[in-house]
């Protein structure tokens, strides 16, 4: 006699688009014999025939997800994270970055600095939602994170954050994300 549990288990993985080699091995290793296997599978292949009279959808291809765009997401996320980092540990840098600002005693560079230190923690934080941006597009949600990396990447453009190249690359992905490339 037929488990009813090997026949609904053939059933279902053959809806969801299982060969009967993969169903087969599948059951092979769970310690199902080879008899068991083919008498539930005519069952089951009775049972599922009406239901799978309809072509079965295949599977989303990878090269479905806009690759390029999460890519070059991901990487302007973290281009800009990575600036505002170092920027924000080690201040030094900025006076090599910024050279032109005059030294003087009265406590300007000092102001400067804070100023830029703040700046670069709005980095961090702009950084942080490119980076959730570049999910949301490989979650194939290329509309909602392809909107938010691109108005993020026009910010950081903006603010100066994330170097040139950051911010440019961002607003490619957010653009590539977009057109679902």
């Amino acid at each position: 006699m037929i488990s009813q549990e090997i026949v609904d288990y053939i059933r279902t993985q053959l809806e969801a688009g299982y060969t009967l080699e993969q169903i087969t091995n599948a059951l092979l290793k769970e310690g199902w014999t080879e008899d068991e296997i083919h008498e539930a599978c005519e069952t089951a292949k009775e049972v599922a025939a009406p239901r799978l009279e309809k072509p079965l959808e295949k599977p989303k291809a990878l090269t479905s997800q806009p690759i390029l765009g999460f890519l070059s997401s991901a990487l302007a996320g973290v281009i800009i994270l990575m600036q505002s980092l170092i920027l924000i540990f080690y201040p030094s840098v900025i006076l090599v970055v910024y050279s032109y600002i005059p030294i003087d005693t009265t406590g300007e560079i000092a102001n400067t600095l804070n100023l830029f230190q703040i700046q670069d923690m709005f980095g961090v934080v702009v950084s942080i939602l490119i980076l959730l941006g570049s999910v949301l597009i490989y979650k194939n949600r290329e509309v909602a994170g392809g909107i938010i990396v691109l108005v993020l990447s026009i910010i950081s453009l903006l603010t100066v954050n994330g170097f040139l190249a950051g911010s440019l690359i961002g607003i490619a992905g957010g653009i590539l994300a977009l057109l679902k490339r």
